[in-house]
């Protein structure tokens, strides 16, 4: 059976069954590679069966990668009709090291962060307690807008202690906090306590994410300690579900309680 010509510029090139890596993986790959390049999300990617030919590999090899790439977000099946390029959506790890600006390139698409408040405050009671610092003290209240093409995803409240990077409230907030942190201040994150759940978006995050007030979002709250277990740094980040997924790798394979408390991830450069 020849191959389509609507198919011709889908070429994967060989899969090296020398390779140590397994073969739904390296197709997995492939695929990810092609779809980041560009491909017309009102057109089916080839099926498993043109996909086998274009391979050698088995059906139960491609369904895999189809599978992984589906779960990732980046492909959608349609019932009778195939399975094509979802909207994209960002996949952030709750583990291991994925920085928003990683996570949105890898998509192919354009991450931009947006300062939209930074001011010098004085830490309430609860702040205090978190941080292990004194209530009244002096902190950087920052507030930023991620967005990807274009189209705001996440924003973030950070609350940081001046003790910490006296120098924050003149920094250039639109990359990485956490590589302004550890390269600037010399206190790099390492590990942080987070909780997630589902909220009614207030009024002002409704209008920076733009949604309807009351719309659920996802909150993620975050505690950054340093190697030394210093707390440095709380946000609360709300996000569109719509637009950004999390991923949390758990090594043991089984669901723990985690996902529903608090997950206690080791971390560096995911801001």
């Amino acid at each position: 059976m020849a191959l389509s010509n609507d198919f011709h510029s889908f070429e994967l090139g060989p899969i090296d069954p020398a390779d140590p890596t397994p073969l739904y993986q390296q197709l997995r790959d492939r695929l990810r590679g092609k779809l980041v390049e560009g491909w017309p999300k009102e057109r089916p990617i080839p099926s498993e069966r043109v996909l086998m030919q274009m391979t050698g590999l088995s059906r139960m090899t491609v369904r895999q990668a189809i599978a992984e790439l589906v779960h990732e977000g980046m492909l959608r099946r349609d019932h009778g009709r195939g399975t094509f390029v979802a909207d994209s959506r960002v996949m952030r790890l709750l583990t291991g090291h994925s920085t928003f600006r990683d996570a949105v390139q890898k998509l192919g698409s354009t991450p931009v962060t947006q300062v939209i408040r930074r001011e010098r405050i004085f830490a309430n009671p609860a702040q205090a307690t978190l941080l292990q610092i004194e209530p009244g003290e002096a902190v950087f209240n920052i507030v930023r807008l991620r967005k990807v093409d274009g189209q705001p995803v996440i924003v973030d409240f950070t609350i940081v202690p001046e003790r910490i990077c006296p120098c924050l409230g003149s920094a250039d907030l639109t990359g990485s906090l956490y590589e302004y942190l550890a390269g600037t201040c010399g206190v790099p994150p390492d590990h942080s306590t987070d909780t997630i759940e589902a909220v009614a978006a207030s009024g002002e995050v409704g209008e920076l994410l733009e949604v309807e007030e009351g719309a659920p979002v996802l909150l993620l709250r975050r505690l950054a300690r340093s190697v030394h277990d210093v707390p440095i740094e709380i946000t609360e980040e709300f996000v569109r579900s719509d637009r950004c997924l999390y991923q949390l790798e758990n090594p043991s394979g089984t669901a723990g309680i985690a996902l529903v408390g608090i997950l206690d991830t080791n971390l560096e450069d995911r801001s």
